[in-house]
């Protein structure tokens, strides 16, 4: 007998009991690190004002959301931007709008400050438009990065939780693949992926015959929720048949780094996405 568990999608992950990503700031503290020099200081106030809350949330975040979430914050924040520096010249105020709607994104610092220096440095209307839509798209791309590694770090810390000490992960075209593997030739599979933007997790027990994988499910549910991984509803569990369902887990089955593994029994977890605008 196997099982499948099934939620919408990831809402977000913490940092709160893992090693935070080394290379990873919310956006709005580069806004402190001296990225600044050549705003106007009218239009640096006017931004500080903007993003004040960020700002004091210090310099990494400990929710990491996906990114059409964030998006929206930065949309609300560059509203209020335009509105406290509504006096300055356009080029001025759409130079702050841009930055204000990058401040809650999570980023490698060395992936947007480039961009943020082309955007203050811009003089023209039209640069400085080409430079805010490269740097939102930077901080995207950027965000995402961290979203996915931070989930991936969620999974190796839940997987060893769950009594699978044996962790390692590949990257499979554009998502993410952790194996974990016990003593006794059984294996956790989790794969990562985005849909539509939202962070989908699927993940399999491998090599269980006698019915354990219901209780192997169990905990792994128990510790990706205390690693810090938050669905946005309650998993919906379906029998599978027993009949690996994920290619990660096929590949496992087939071959894999063990000589003990067992084709059989397989419980299925899946976090599914929604899309954007539901």
């Amino acid at each position: 007998m196997s099982e499948t568990f099934s939620v919408r999608r990831v809402t977000s992950v913490s940092t709160v009991e893992r090693e935070p990503l080394v290379d990873a700031v919310g956006f709005a503290a580069l806004i402190t690190a001296g990225l600044l020099g050549g705003l106007a200081a009218v239009a640096a106030s006017a931004l500080s004002a903007a993003i004040s809350g960020l700002l004091r949330q210090g310099a990494s975040s400990r929710e990491i959301a996906p990114v059409h979430d964030v998006r929206r914050i930065g949309h609300d924040l560059a509203q209020r931007a335009r509105t406290l520096c509504s006096s300055l010249p356009i080029s001025e105020r759409r130079k702050v709008e841009a930055l204000a709607a990058a401040a809650p994104y999570v980023v490698r610092a060395a992936d947007v400050e480039a961009h943020v220096r082309s955007l203050i440095e811009a003089r023209t209307a039209a640069e400085v438009g080409a430079a805010a839509r490269t740097l939102r798209e930077a901080a995207e791309r950027s965000h995402t990065h961290v979203l996915l590694r931070s989930i991936d770090a969620a999974c190796r810390a839940a997987s060893i939780r769950a009594g699978f000490p044996v962790v390692h992960t590949t990257e499979t075209g554009g998502g993410l693949r952790v194996v974990a593997e016990d003593r006794s030739g059984r294996a956790l599979v989790t794969e990562i992926e985005l849909c539509a933007g939202a962070p989908v997790l699927r993940a399999e027990v491998v090599g269980v015959a006698d019915g354990t994988c219901h209780a192997i499910a169990d905990r792994y549910l128990r510790a990706l929720a205390q690693a810090g991984i938050r669905y946005s509803d309650p998993p919906i569990r379906r029998a599978t048949g027993g009949v690996p369902v994920l290619e990660g887990s096929r590949e496992y089955v087939r071959g894999g780094t063990r000589t003990d593994r067992v084709r059989a029994r397989t419980g299925q977890l899946r976090v599914a996405p929604i899309s954007e605008g539901r």
